[in-house]
């Protein structure tokens, strides 16, 4: 089946955001929560599908920023890693909302399941567990897609000093990423948390830390 990305980026403080979604299914996953309700029912109507569900890469302040609205626009349920879900809790330090001059208001979410897969109304993620940039890290990968939040980003990596980084826990992750890249179709899309979109055939070709 044929799969849909579409780049959902306000700009400002807000990280990259992407509606993935397959036709046949009428089915979309948002993928980060810092897109506006706006921009969301937009992708939405262009593609005639519905959305499932939110899935969180970390829960940095950038990513999740627009959560408390699009659930309540859209009541559908949000995904994230175990190790991070703290950051989702109003006051917590480890959002780092305090490095935007923000406040981030809380919300609920369920646990990204551990057995490495999520399936949600005919639309499959396979997650990857990759700590570093924070200790619930994750990256999503489709068929056709790669959705590396901020522990890859194009010609870089994300930082590892701030609250439950680690750099050691980030190097091993990049090196696991390397690994996944070389396996997958040169051609496939990397969906990084800031920048343009890349293939991981130059990714690969240029990025020190994936070698």
């Amino acid at each position: 089946m044929a799969e849909i990305c579409k780049l959902l980026y306000e700009g400002g403080e807000a990280a990259n955001s992407y509606l993935f979604a397959k036709e046949e299914t009428g089915a979309a996953l948002l993928i980060e929560g810092c897109a506006s309700v706006l921009s969301v029912k937009k992708a939405l109507k262009e593609t005639g599908c519905e959305l499932k569900a939110i899935c969180l890469t970390h829960g940095h302040y950038d990513h999740i920023l627009s959560l408390p609205e699009l659930i309540s626009a859209f009541s559908c349920p949000v995904y994230i890693a175990k190790e991070d879900a703290p950051c989702l809790q109003a006051g917590n330090p480890a959002n780092v909302a305090w490095l935007f001059g923000r406040q981030f208001a809380g919300c609920e979410a369920n646990y990204l399941p551990e057995t490495g897969e999520l399936s949600l109304d005919g639309i499959s993620l396979k997650i990857h567990f990759v700590p570093g940039h924070t200790a619930g890290g994750v990256l999503y990968e489709t068929d056709d897609f790669l959705f590396t939040g901020d522990t890859l980003l194009p010609g870089s990596c994300g930082r590892s000093d701030l609250p439950t980084g680690d750099e050691t826990a980030l190097r091993l992750s990049l090196k696991k990423i390397g690994a996944l890249l070389r396996k997958k179709d040169p051609e496939t899309i990397l969906c990084t948390g800031h920048g343009p979109v890349v293939s991981a055939k130059t990714e690969l070709a240029r990025n020190m830390f994936l070698k």
